[in-house]
């Protein structure tokens, strides 16, 4: 069994992953809010469009989520 976590969720696309990916390694140890994640990647100020990426990384631990609702603040996983 491989301790190997893909970062890459199957619905979104990698590039939309690895931008997602940048923009919170560039805010850590801070994190970034979906919002801030959506406006850093050019896709306005709705955090919703990244939500579901965000919340699949988390679920496969290579991000922690800090809070819940628009406010969460997502950051690295030191451990991924």
């Amino acid at each position: 069994m491989s301790d190997h976590i893909d970062p890459t969720p199957t619905s979104s696309p990698l590039g939309v992953v690895d931008e997602i990916l940048a923009v919170i390694a560039a805010e850590d140890p801070h994190g970034a809010t979906a919002a801030q994640v959506a406006r850093a990647i050019g896709l306005g100020f709705d955090g919703t469009v990244v939500q579901d990426t965000l919340e699949e990384l988390v679920e496969q631990g290579v991000l922690d989520r800090l809070g819940i609702g628009h406010g969460a603040v997502y950051t690295l996983n030191p451990m991924a």
